[in-house]
């Protein structure tokens, strides 16, 4: 009797051992794969930040084998995107393309006002997510031509004079902050100083013509280390 209990408490500390290893095995390969994941969410997660002019890109059409993530909503001002910050940083973001200000203009907001929000983003992510790259794109021009031919009459007081000084102010502020600023205001004009007709929908909104130039912009952002 006293042999069998010994070659049970064999057996059962055996399988002791051997649940333990299996145990042991399962927890390292979970906590590889889980480094994985987070490494290769890490190497390129890529999110656009903005308002409709941002909502209506369809990123994966245009960035195909990029992982772009679209967190632009309709109406939205740079006081909205202060308030969507806690959302952008769920996607963990490598990459942030920032587009913002046309509504704040079309509200009659203040530039100054604009300006301290954008460097709330900005100070916000870098905080927050300090190995993310941060580009800062250039309010788009309008053509008021298409505006007033389709009667926005909430667009009418708006002009590039106006945009083209935020732009300023906005180039002036990723200067200080060390980001990148993307001129793509200038690549989208006609030769009148206007937005190019063909890169419009209303004198605002962006085209498919629009976005294939202004994907051609981005690029080498999307690309580039």
């Amino acid at each position: 009797m006293k042999k069998y209990n010994q070659y049970i408490l064999s057996i059962l500390f055996i399988t002791c051992v051997f649940v333990n290893l299996i145990y042991i095995v399962n927890s390292i390969h979970f906590q590889n794969k889980t480094i994985k994941n987070e490494y290769e969410i890490m190497d390129e997660n890529i999110v656009f930040f903005g308002d409709s002019i941002t909502y209506q890109y369809n990123l994966k059409e245009y960035f195909k084998g990029h992982n772009v993530v679209n967190k632009g909503i309709n109406g939205n001002k740079t006081e909205d995107l202060v308030r969507r910050l806690d959302d952008l940083y769920l996607y963990n973001p490598s990459k942030i393309f920032i587009l913002i200000g046309i509504n704040d203009l079309t509200e009659k907001l203040e530039i100054e006002d604009i300006i301290n929000d954008y460097s709330i983003i900005i100070k916000s992510i870098k905080e927050n997510r300090k190995y993310a790259k941060i580009y800062v794109e250039s309010v788009y021009p309008i053509n008021m031509d298409v505006i007033k031919s389709i009667k926005k009459e909430r667009h009418y007081h708006l002009n590039n004079e106006t945009i083209s000084e935020l732009n300023s102010k906005i180039k002036e502020l990723c200067y200080q902050e060390n980001v990148t600023y993307i001129n793509v205001y200038d690549k989208l004009l006609d030769d009148e100083g206007k937005l190019k007709e063909k890169y419009t929908t209303d004198g605002l909104h962006i085209s498919h013509l629009g976005y294939l130039r202004i994907s051609a912009i981005l690029n080498k952002y999307i690309k580039g280390d």
